[in-house]
């Protein structure tokens, strides 16, 4: 299942986000230095087409790989 906008993702300790200028190159970054749980706002293709996620991270909108998002998902209650 794809990530939407609304939803949590996880994203282990060790992971970049980027950030892009007007201009496509990248305008800053942040390192996760612990695993943290962090809201979508929406996707973002980048430079050469590549897809990102936006994320919110201290108050923020970052963007990070699909392949270091990961869905949250419930257990069941039975």
């Amino acid at each position: 299942m794809k990530i939407k906008k609304g939803d949590l993702t996880f994203i282990p300790a060790g992971t970049t986000l980027i950030r892009f200028s007007e201009e496509g190159a990248v305008d800053g970054f942040k390192n996760l230095l612990n695993p943290s749980t962090l809201a979508v706002a929406g996707s973002f293709t980048g430079p050469n087409d590549v897809e990102y996620y936006s994320v919110i991270y201290e108050d923020q909108r970052w963007l990070a790989r699909p392949l270091d998002c990961f869905e949250i998902v419930g257990r069941s209650h039975d």
